[in-house]
């Protein structure tokens, strides 16, 4: 969800569901840093983390992207 609040569009598209599920599986998304240059770079990079397809790339849970979220914006803010 974050992904397409910020790229305008869904990480994955398919036909149906199951070439949306071996879309999700097999394949990366188009880069945010081509769809969402107005966001910070650590956004984007937390976002890619979050969709990366092996397990310990991928932050350990919520409370992890909450906490990277809070100092994102912390830093925006000023």
């Amino acid at each position: 969800v974050l992904y397409e609040a910020l790229a305008a569009r869904p990480a994955f598209a398919g036909e149906d569901a199951v070439a949306l599920l071996r879309r999700t599986l097999f394949e990366d998304p188009a880069p945010l840093a081509d769809l969402a240059t107005g966001a910070p770079p650590e956004a984007r990079a937390l976002v890619e983390r979050m969709l990366a397809k092996e397990r310990d790339a991928r932050p350990k849970d919520g409370a992890e992207v909450a906490s990277a979220l809070r100092a994102i914006l912390s830093r925006a803010a000023g």
